[in-house]
């Protein structure tokens, strides 16, 4: 009895090791995917699905278009390349202007844009 016993508690523990890497692992990848993303290439390049889903965003360039009837709405570029800046009724930067924009992603009309 002693016996069936301890291999029982050998099998739940197993089975509870087998559950806790998985949770680890489902765990790991959503911490993965909250991952903030930094530059223009990896913004413009998300799916449409993905830019969807609101990702965090974090990106410094400077400006280099906007115009008065944009409503605060520009584009930037950093070492990557360039991306939209969906900055409505806010007060909008000038060309020129090195920005810092914190948002998250959403597909845009063409592409992905912050």
């Amino acid at each position: 009895m002693i016996r069936k016993t301890n291999i029982v508690f050998a099998a739940v523990t197993h089975w509870r090791v087998i559950i806790a890497l998985i949770i680890s692992g489902i765990l790991s990848q959503k911490i993965q995917a909250v991952e903030i993303i930094t530059n223009a290439s990896d913004i413009i390049s998300l799916s449409a699905k993905d830019a969807l889903t609101g990702l965090p965003v974090s990106i410094t360039g400077v400006v280099t278009a906007t115009e008065s009837n944009w409503v605060g709405r520009f584009f930037l570029q950093d070492a990557s390349g360039g991306v939209f800046a969906d900055n409505v009724n806010h007060p909008g930067p000038a060309v020129g202007d090195l920005v810092r924009v914190t948002g998250v992603s959403h597909p845009g009309g063409y592409a992905p844009v912050i």
